[in-house]
C-alpha cells in the first residue's frame, strides 16, 4: 500500500495483484463531484467515462460492467475486460475490491450497513462465479478504509441487525464494526482468510478520507477502484 500524490489526484494504491491496478482516492478540496472521477481517469490516461460507476442505492444489486453502466443503479460492479476502471463511491461505507487471477475477473463493492445486511459481498462473489467461472478459493480481496468499529455509532435499529458486531456505549447507542462483518461474509462466501487484505484506516478519524459521519453534507466521496489499465 502506497500513498501517491500526483498533479492529477491523490490516491492510496494497493498491491492486490500485478494484473490490476487498485486504489482509493483521498480527500482533496480541489476536486468536487464529478471532477474527482475526471481526475482519477486522467491520472491513468483515461477519459472520464472510462471510470465506470453506478447510481448507488444501498442495496445488493450487482451489475456487469464490461460495457457502459452510466445511469444504472446498484452497489457492486463486476468486469473482466481491459481499458477501464470500475469504481464505487464511499464516505464511511465499506469499499471492497475483488480480483480473481485465473479468470482476470474483478469487482468493486459498496457495503454500508444496509448493503452489509443484504450481504452484498456474498452476492458479488456468487455473481463472479456465475458470470466468469470464478472459484471463491482463488479470489483475492481488499477491504478498504471505512468507519471504524471504535467510532461508528449506531442506534438500536441497526445494532439489532448485527448483534455480534456491536458494543453498547449507553443511551441506546452502540459502536458497530462493519469491517468485521463484511470480512466474515467474504470468508463465508468461500474466500480464504489469508486472501483478504485490510486497510484498517478509519474514515471518521483519518482526514485523508471523506467522512459523512464527520462532515455531514459537506463530505465529498472517495472512489475505490480496480481495473486492467496501464500504471502511470
Amino acid at each position: 500500500m502506497t500513498s501517491a500524490p500526483t498533479p492529477n489526484i491523490n490516491r492510496t494504491i494497493y498491491t492486490l495483484h500485478d494484473d490490476v491496478v487498485a486504489g482509493i482516492t483521498q480527500a482533496d478540496v480541489r476536486f468536487e463531484g464529478s471532477a474527482v472521477r475526471a481526475a482519477l481517469a486522467d491520472s491513468y490516461g483515461l477519459e472520464g467515462a472510462d471510470v465506470r460507476v453506478l447510481t448507488q442505492v444501498h442495496g445488493n444489486d450487482v451489475v456487469v460492467a464490461d460495457t457502459d453502466v452510466d445511469g444504472l443503479e446498484g452497489d457492486a460492479l463486476i468486469a473482466r475486460a481491459d481499458g477501464f476502471l470500475i469504481a464505487v463511491k464511499v464516505a464511511d461505507c465499506c469499499p471492497i475490491l475483488l480480483y480473481d487471477p485465473p479468470t482476470r475477473a474483478m469487482a468493486a463493492i459498496h457495503s454500508g450497513w444496509r448493503g452489509t445486511r443484504e450481504n452484498i459481498a456474498q452476492e458479488c462473489v456468487s455473481a463472479l462465479c456465475a458470470t466468469y467461472g470464478c472459484r471463491p478459493e482463488t479470489i483475492l480481496a481488499l477491504v478498504g478504509p471505512c468507519a471504524g468499529g471504535d467510532r461508528y455509532v449506531v442506534r438500536d435499529d441497526v445494532a439489532s441487525l448485527f448483534p455480534d458486531a456491536v458494543r453498547s456505549i449507553g443511551n441506546g447507542e452502540y459502536l458497530f464494526d462493519n469491517r468485521s462483518v463484511v470480512t466474515r461474509q467474504l470468508i463465508e462466501a468461500g474466500l480464504p482468510a489469508m486472501h483478504i487484505t485490510h486497510d484498517s484506516s478509519c474514515t471518521i478519524a483519518d482526514a485523508r478520507y471523506h467522512s459523512y459521519r464527520r462532515d455531514g453534507q459537506r463530505a465529498g466521496r472517495c472512489y475505490a477502484y480496480i481495473g486492467h489499465v496501464s500504471r502511470p
